[in-house]
């Protein structure tokens, strides 16, 4: 005599039996010969995570419609003033930016102009030359000095051009339609040589 070997059945198989409607699913599903296979599709009526419809217990069964369109207010208010803020900030470090540059480029004319006052091409109502243009006065320095020995040379230069012209068209000497006799012009002397000082013009 043999013995039908049964396979013994899980607490989830037997749970099956206690359920009528899951008893004919089962049953569908082990279904063979030339049947259909049953295909399980899942909750046709209901709404699984991830698809549009899906809420969960704590959301479905929420029952404080004001608190939800409070939260939404809230959240919509944050987002304006987080926007405001963003703005605001960005403007002040637009002011910031531009109140900076200003400062610099002021801070650098200011720098400039003390350089150039510091130095004597910034000077103004400064004469170009070693003595005073009233009196006439040359300046007690080594420039004004400087400048006495050219204006006395200029002098002389010029005295002694003048000689020569005098010596090359009096001729004989004397003035042929007057007869007078015809005096050489007085040459200045010749000054001595100065050396100018190496350091620039003080005034």
């Amino acid at each position: 005599t043999t013995f039908k070997a049964v396979k013994p059945e899980i607490r989830s198989e037997r749970n099956v039996f206690g359920n009528k409607d899951k008893l004919e699913k089962q049953r569908l599903v082990s279904r063979k010969e030339g049947f259909k296979r049953f295909e399980d599709i899942g909750p046709v009526v209901e709404a699984t995570e991830g698809s549009l419809s899906y809420a969960n217990n704590f959301e479905r069964y929420q029952t404080e419609a004001s608190v939800a369109l409070k939260v939404e207010r809230d959240a919509i208010r944050m987002h304006r003033e987080t926007k405001y803020d963003n703005r605001r900030q960005l403007t002040l470090l637009r002011e910031h930016d531009k109140w900076t540059t200003a400062e610099n480029e002021e801070n650098a004319k200011q720098e400039r102009l003390n350089k150039l006052s510091a130095g004597s091409k910034g000077c103004v109502n400064h004469s170009s030359v070693a003595y005073d243009t009233f009196t006439l006065e040359y300046h007690p320095t080594a420039q004004g000095a400087q400048q006495r020995y050219l204006d006395e040379l200029s002098r002389y230069r010029s005295g002694v051009r003048a000689e020569k012209l005098h010596r090359a068209g009096a001729g004989s000497g004397y003035n042929p339609i007057t007869g007078q006799e015809l005096l050489p012009p007085m040459v200045p002397a010749k000054p001595a040589h100065c050396v100018a000082a190496a350091s620039t013009r003080p005034w």
